[in-house]
């Protein structure tokens, strides 16, 4: 039967069991708890749903492929995994987590099967989920899926993977190049997943236009590639010297997409109040800086059931609880002038997502305010390098006006009154990581040099934005954009790519690679290569247009 729980092995310690029996019981139920221990560990990955047991499987190697357009700051990612199953007999699904730079997409995947690549089809999320549960938890064959999540993470599924032997998928990733401190910086694509300790990899990194000048710790060049074969390493990156973005436009039925430089704009705004969304990552000498800084500006933060305003003389009172919290979870939908409020925001990447606050009542009134038209963005001001769960969740969902900096910058724009301004409208989408703004504009003439890369971008960030804040309160309407995400076959909130065994397989579940589209992504930047039959049908052609054109040359001859 289906399964939530830890995937991991269990020990029995005695001194534990003893004290169980002394201890009272816990109140909350499993589903509960399970939730409790995914936010404070950032354990989402351990306790997703099962339908088959994985804990003897290990990830045995990875062959990772990147190629990068630094003028264009994108980069595609192609990682290929073998999962090896240990155990003496039965199957085991394998599941991996991926998590994704700020804005990117999967906009590939492949199964082997029988020794041949598969190619994924990109379809609704309800009919990938529908099919994968059905072949999987009933009929046991080969399907393999890719779904979104909260906090740009996917989970990968693999079924099966037999005893005493292997499966290879494919996952392709498309994502832009951060821009920071004046330099260009890719991070890998870390997985969770089947335990990797004896993994080995392959890596290689190609860079359209000049050859890459700088190399990552234990990469070697081999011509215009950059490589490194080891054991598998999660965390490491890539720094570049910044490039100006140059623009250039991609075309493709009756649209053209253009990358764009970006800087913030600015628009004028007074600030009636200053809310500190505090927990345990915040310093007394961040909110020190912010007093002097507010002047009359009213400094506010919420204890747990009001919002109080902050003096020296109550600053231990309300502050000190809060500082000892492991993270914060504001109350945006409180706020009683959120026009006027700037939220200023400090956290460390832990919180519960959204998910996991499905009906709870703190939710149920976030989406009822929020989905009030008149309720505007809030203007959030974040210290951190990086949001927590669940302020990304609401960032992606374009609930705020969203700046991030330190201190010096937070002063001068409260010192000129300004903030970030909302420059996205349905054909123009801003790539923040990467200083770049993509817009869209119908052109059935239109021509360019651009990858394909540049509209998945596109239509990734049109939807989250077009889907706004109906992730959050289940509005309806949002059918028309499952178009938009099986043209550029990208993987969204509401699209999932399917692997299946068989065409009857997929005309059964309704999933059929229909109009017009993308297809896979591939290094080249120009959608799949051809398949085998269709590389066949290509040489037939150009055999059958050699011989037509040589046709009359050879009648002469042999006259």
């Amino acid at each position: 039967m289906p399964n939530r729980n830890f995937d991991a092995r269990h020990y029995h310690d005695p001194l534990v069991t003893i004290a169980h029996l002394f201890s009272p019981a816990l109140r909350p139920g499993h589903s509960d708890r399970i939730k409790i221990l995914e936010a404070l560990y950032d354990s989402r990955h351990e306790a997703q749903e099962r339908l088959w047991s994985g804990d003897k499987l290990s990830t045995s190697y990875v062959h990772t492929r990147i190629k990068l357009w630094p003028e264009q700051h994108l980069a595609y990612t192609e990682k290929s995994i073998t999962v090896y199953n240990a155990a003496q007999w039965g199957t085991a699904e394998g599941i991996y987590s991926f998590e994704l730079p700020e804005g990117g997409v999967v906009t590939s995947l492949s199964l082997w099967i029988n020794g041949k690549e598969e190619k994924a089809i990109l379809t609704t999320k309800e009919k990938a989920d529908t099919a994968y549960k059905t072949i999987v938890g009933v009929e046991q064959r080969d399907p393999s899926l890719v779904r979104w999540q909260e906090g740009n993470t996917v989970s990968v599924r693999v079924f099966p993977v037999n005893s005493m032997d292997s499966r290879v998928f494919r996952i392709g990733v498309t994502a832009p190049l951060k821009v920071e401190d004046g330099r260009m910086i890719y991070d890998n694509i870390a997985f969770r997943g089947p335990v990797f300790r004896r993994a080995t990899e392959y890596t290689s990194i190609s860079s359209e236009g000049e050859p890459l000048d700088e190399k990552p710790a234990g990469f070697s060049r081999n011509g215009n590639l950059l490589e490194r074969e080891g054991a598998y390493r999660p965390d490491w990156q890539l720094s570049m010297p910044l490039l100006p973005l140059r623009p250039q436009t991609f075309a493709f039925n009756g649209n053209a997409y253009t990358i764009q430089p970006y800087e913030a704009e600015r628009s004028t705004v007074a600030t009636t109040a200053i809310y500190l969304d505090i927990n345990h990552s915040w310093t007394r000498a961040d909110m020190r800086n912010i007093f002097a800084m507010a002047g009359n500006i009213p400094v506010k933060t919420f204890t747990g059931d009001k919002f109080v305003s902050l003096t020296k003389e109550n600053f231990r009172e309300f502050v000190e609880p809060l500082l000892k919290h492991r993270f914060s979870l504001f109350p945006f939908h409180r706020i009683p002038d959120p026009a006027g409020a700037l939220v200023i925001t400090r956290n460390t990447g832990v919180s519960p997502a959204l998910a996991d606050l499905e009906s709870s009542v703190f939710r149920m009134k976030l989406a009822d305010r929020l989905a009030d038209p008149s309720f505007p963005k809030i203007r959030l001001y974040d210290l951190g390098a990086r949001l927590s769960p669940y302020l990304a969740s609401l960032k992606a969902s374009r609930t705020f006006r969203y700046e991030q900096g330190n201190l010096d910058q937070l002063r001068e724009l409260l010192n000129k009154g300004l903030f970030t301004a909302d420059p996205e409208t349905p054909d123009k989408v801003v790539i923040d990581a990467a200083k770049a703004a993509i817009v869209r504009r119908a052109d059935s003439t239109a021509t360019g040099t651009a990858p394909d890369h540049l509209m998945r971008l596109f239509a990734y960030n049109h939807i989250l934005q077009q889907t706004g804040r109906g992730l959050i309160t289940g509005s309806l309407g949002q059918e028309h954009l499952v178009a938009a995400a099986k043209e550029a076959y990208v993987v969204s909130p509401i699209s999932s790519l399917v692997v299946l065994e068989t065409q009857q397989d997929y005309d059964r579940f309704g999933i059929h690679d229909e109009g017009n589209s993308l297809k896979n992504a591939s290094l080249n930047g120009n959608g799949a290569v051809p398949e085998p039959h269709e590389w066949a049908l290509i040489i037939l052609a150009i055999v059958s247009l050699y011989l037509y054109l040589n046709r009359r040359r050879w009648t002469v001859s042999n006259a």
